[in-house]
């Protein structure tokens, strides 16, 4: 391998490595969209899934397959997308 070689292998590198911080952030202002809004969501959307992209609402349904499965056939990379069962109820957590 040459020193051009080399050298587009790192840039590569470190492009994908820059896709990947993007990705992660955007999955995590999503979520913390569905945290700051949890309790609107909630009244809004009881016991059904959400997905959240960019901040913005893309789907809500009961079943998270149909949801993902929607997804899935959308342009949406599935990857960037914070999904989320909205409970009506709290559940307990046993320590």
């Amino acid at each position: 391998m040459n020193r051009l070689q080399k050298y587009a292998a790192v840039l590569e590198s470190l492009a994908r490595a820059n896709k990947l911080r993007e990705s992660a952030a955007e999955l995590n202002a999503s979520q913390d969209f569905i945290e700051s809004h949890r309790k609107k969501l909630v009244q809004e959307y009881p016991d059904q899934w959400i997905a959240v992209y960019k901040q913005k609402i893309i789907g809500v349904n009961k079943e998270l397959r149909t949801l993902v499965y929607k997804i899935r056939t959308s342009d949406v990379p599935l990857a960037h997308v914070a999904l989320e069962h909205l409970r009506s109820e709290e559940m307990p957590i046993a320590l």
